[in-house]
């Protein structure tokens, strides 16, 4: 027999995706596996489109590996998402 759990569908919103990916993309940082930390926050930041979190951090990487043209649009992103949110445009 199949469990059901109740908030099951709790689970599979965006927002909950994304912050998934988000933990992953961050482990995966912290284990020395950038291009795999990138390719995450790409995903938690597709996932949840509304969530500035993700453009900000997804800039933040970018930046410390160099790829300032590619990070200025992230930040950006964030700063639209959240343009009083005073921990954007944060470097890890």
């Amino acid at each position: 027999m199949l469990w059901r759990l109740p908030y099951s569908g709790y689970l599979t919103t965006p927002s909950h995706v994304a912050a998934t990916l988000h933990h992953r993309a961050i482990a995966a940082w912290q284990r020395g596996e950038a291009v795999a930390a990138v390719d995450l926050l790409r995903q938690a930041a597709d996932a949840d489109p509304r969530w500035p979190v993700a453009a900000n951090d997804l800039g933040a990487l970018l930046a410390q590996l160099g790829r300032t043209a590619e990070a200025i649009p992230q930040f950006r992103r964030a700063i639209a998402l959240a343009p009083a949110y005073p921990e954007l445009i944060t470097i890890w």
